[in-house]
């Protein structure tokens, strides 16, 4: 009677231990997939970045250069006119620039939105939320 009790237990203890193990690989495997993904969307978040800032450094240099030869035409336009006094002229065209400026700001915060690991987190929501019906697995 002792060994069949001894032989029940024992097989009990070994088929629980390989539950433990292939719910440890489970969540090894389930591990690695989330790892690849943030990795890939860290990837996307640093070339969205990489593209916000070279965005900016390009519309910096064309503004400040197409931005002071035409104001600089305008100003002198509207001066030789007697329409405007010079600080007046130069002020509008400083405005202009202000406008100019928060345009590309909004055009840069718009990419904000791919720094987010969106991805990442709906599936770690997905993993993390409690199963509705056992049988759906």
């Amino acid at each position: 009677m002792e060994s069949r009790a001894s032989s029940t237990s024992s097989e009990i203890y070994s088929g629980m231990l390989g539950e433990v193990r292939s719910l440890v690989d489970q969540f090894r495997g389930i591990a690695l997939d989330h790892v690849k993904l943030a990795t890939l969307e860290a990837k996307q978040a640093g070339s969205s970045l990489a593209t916000m800032v070279a965005l900016g450094v390009i519309a910096a240099i064309l503004l400040l250069s197409a931005w002071l030869g035409l104001m600089g035409a305008v100003v002198l336009f509207v001066v030789e006119r007697n329409l405007l006094t010079g600080s007046t002229a130069l002020g509008l065209a400083a405005g202009g620039n202000l406008i100019i400026a928060l345009i590309l700001l909004f055009l840069i915060y718009r990419q904000l939105g791919h720094l987010k690991f969106a991805a990442t987190a709906r599936s770690l929501k997905t993993l993390l939320a409690d199963p509705k019906d056992p049988e759906d697995y």
